[in-house]
């Protein structure tokens, strides 16, 4: 008598799986990215627009290298300001740049 081995494929879940524990984005960044919870968490108003900018931008179905030639700056300076880098410290004169190309009123960047 032999017994038929029954081999299952194996479950290709992606490191990402939502379903897999402690594979959410905030458990992610708690083991291996601290920094960057720290200022995903962080309330200041260069997160809020960082935020803002995200939710524009992917409304308006653009690209970030799309937002950042409309603006007329770098796209690595748009990423840095929509990624919320340390580095990132624009000017007036950008965030109205910003503005202008998203279609928006210079306040809805904060709001």
């Amino acid at each position: 008598m032999s017994k038929a081995i029954s081999r299952s494929k194996p479950s290709v879940q992606s490191i990402f799986d939502p379903r897999r524990k402690g594979t959410d984005e905030d458990s992610l960044l708690k083991r291996h990215r601290r920094d960057l919870l720290e200022v995903k968490k962080e309330h200041s108003p260069r997160r809020r627009l960082a935020d803002n900018l995200l939710a524009l931008r992917t409304k308006a179905k653009l690209s970030q290298a799309a937002v950042a030639r409309k603006a007329k700056i770098g796209v690595a300076t748009y990423q840095r300001i929509e990624q919320c880098q340390p580095t990132a410290n624009p000017g007036l004169d950008v965030l109205e740049k910003l503005a202008e190309a998203l279609g928006v009123g210079f306040e809805r960047l904060w709001i």
